[in-house]
């Protein structure tokens, strides 16, 4: 799922990261937080956060509260999901 997500990103012409980022959340069963992409992708916070920032204004994702975590958790958005 993240090689699709990724050459989908390609032919767009968005960076690979934006691929790998909503390839993970998509894939994941619970919602992630930002420390959590950075450990599973082995990419940058910097990175992850620009990533993050691009798919939540495009609507490919949202962003949760989870009761007694102050982290921002995210959950892929699309039909079906």
């Amino acid at each position: 799922m993240l090689n699709l997500c990724v050459k989908l990103c390609s032919i767009l012409g968005l960076p690979k990261s934006i691929g790998l980022i909503y390839g993970a959340v998509f894939v994941s069963a619970k919602p992630m937080e930002a420390g959590q992409i950075c450990r599973k992708l082995k990419i940058s916070r910097g990175s992850v956060s620009q990533g993050l920032k691009f798919l939540k204004e495009l609507g490919a994702i949202r962003s949760e509260g989870l009761n007694g975590n102050r982290a921002e958790h995210f959950v892929a958005e699309g039909p079906g999901v």
